[in-house]
């Protein structure tokens, strides 16, 4: 949902990889996860311009933000997608 590109990678002869194979409780979980992607699809053009005109990095590691902390500068599954603090 925070990631500004989506695509699933598999060989031809692979099983296909949609979600509804996989039991309705995964089905349910990307559903969600794609209607918060389209939700979030205005700010994210937003945040595409403000990166383009204004040279503001869109998407940004935690130490950018909080330079001080620590703990911050060691966090790779952690960022800032805009002003929202993407924790998966």
């Amino acid at each position: 949902a925070f990631m500004p590109t989506m695509r699933v990678h598999s060989e031809s002869n692979a099983t296909p990889r949609w979600p509804w194979n996989f039991g309705e409780d995964r089905a349910s979980a990307m559903r969600s996860a794609l209607e918060l992607r389209y939700r979030l699809a205005p700010y994210h053009y937003s945040l595409a311009h403000a990166m383009y005109t204004d040279r503001k990095l869109w998407m940004r590691p935690l130490v950018m933000e909080f330079p001080e902390d620590r703990v911050a500068s060691v966090l790779t599954t952690q960022w800032m997608d805009g002003s929202i603090m993407v924790a998966p």
